[in-house]
């Protein structure tokens, strides 16, 4: 019996795939992200196909999640789902096309793809030998970085009751934008938007405790009129400098950590024991772009470019002129 581990971020997707595969006889693990699905291949050696979305939430593309998965097994196989396998062959370089299924599709089409792959001839490439592409392309996205005495009183929520991946304490930020893998001369093209931006610094209070789904598990922020308005600004630089941005509507916050399938019922009761979790606010003075590689031990985020705002007092200085005129 052939074994493969799906990864899809969204619920509904990922479990038609279960579904769709598990009829047709194969045995399958499921993962909802590139850091989750590491874990798996970590503990389940007998895996013999990964099939994964190429574009997901979180730090980690599907083919980041791959490369740092065949460093780790040689031997995998990989099928990748993608509504663009245009994008894909220009990221990753040729391919057999046993290796690709275009989204969407329907739970017959997977079946016949992941039989088609399995049965193929084409061979991952062994570590010696040079790859298609001789540096990954990372992930970049704007985030601001938290006080270091925030980030350990966030630390401090940590519980072996409630099973999940926690975020270690210096990968702790506050997201602005994800923008995706980018070479370096759209990371170049980005990083000169940015410093065109205009705006004013602004004190930030995390307030609250919540969850996505019961997936993701996230600290809250307070409503800053501030900080949305930066968040479009960023958005509206990396249009110019010609790069898509995500269509779903921003909700600010920070994740605290990745929640395992059986947190379900002791996730009630964490949230009750910290319904009323408040931070002291900070003052956000800049923010910054980041990159983020997958390796074995997961996602390893690296410090860019930093941009400042106008001095605190400046903005909010501002903020209450604005609301005189108003």
């Amino acid at each position: 019996m052939l074994t493969v581990l799906i990864v899809e971020d969204e619920p509904d997707v990922r479990s038609v795939a279960e579904t769709a595969l598990g009829v047709a006889g194969y045995r399958t693990f499921a993962a909802r992200d590139a850091e989750e699905a590491m874990a798996v291949l970590r503990d389940h050696p007998e895996i013999d196909l990964l099939f994964t979305d190429i574009r997901m939430a979180g730090p980690a593309s599907g083919l980041s999640l791959a490369r740092a998965a065949r460093q780790m097994r040689p031997d995998l196989k990989v099928l990748y789902a993608t509504n663009r396998p245009d994008e894909l062959l220009r990221l990753e370089g040729p391919l057999d096309p046993t290796q690709i299924l275009r989204k969407p599709y329907q739970p017959t089409e997977l079946q016949r793809a992941v039989g088609g792959c399995c049965r193929s001839r084409h061979r991952p490439r062994r570590s010696g030998a040079a790859p298609l592409q001789q540096a990954p392309v990372p992930r970049l996205f704007v985030a601001i970085d938290l006080p270091g005495e925030l980030k350990a009183r966030l630390s401090a929520l940590r519980t072996a009751a409630l099973p999940a991946r926690w975020v270690e304490p210096e990968r702790l930020h506050l997201t602005l934008c994800f923008i995706g893998e980018v070479d370096d001369s759209g990371a170049q093209a980005i990083d000169a938007a940015l410093r065109c931006i205009d705006a004013s610094g602004f004190s930030l209070t995390l307030d609250g405790i919540g969850h996505f789904h019961r997936q993701t598990l996230w600290a809250g922020v307070e409503s800053c009129p501030p900080l949305i308005s930066l968040q479009e600004k960023i958005e509206d630089a990396i249009r110019r400098a010609g790069l898509p941005v995500e269509t779903r509507r921003y909700v600010p916050h920070v994740k605290l950590a990745r929640l395992r399938w059986s947190a379900r019922r002791p996730l009630r009761a964490f949230l009750n024991e910290h319904a009323l979790f408040a931070a002291e606010p900070f003052d956000v003075a800049q923010f910054s772009l980041y990159d983020s590689r997958l390796s074995k031990e997961g996602a390893v985020h690296r410090l860019r470019a930093a941009y400042a705002l106008r001095p605190v007092q400046q903005g909010a200085a501002d903020a209450r002129a604005n609301a005189g005129d108003r």
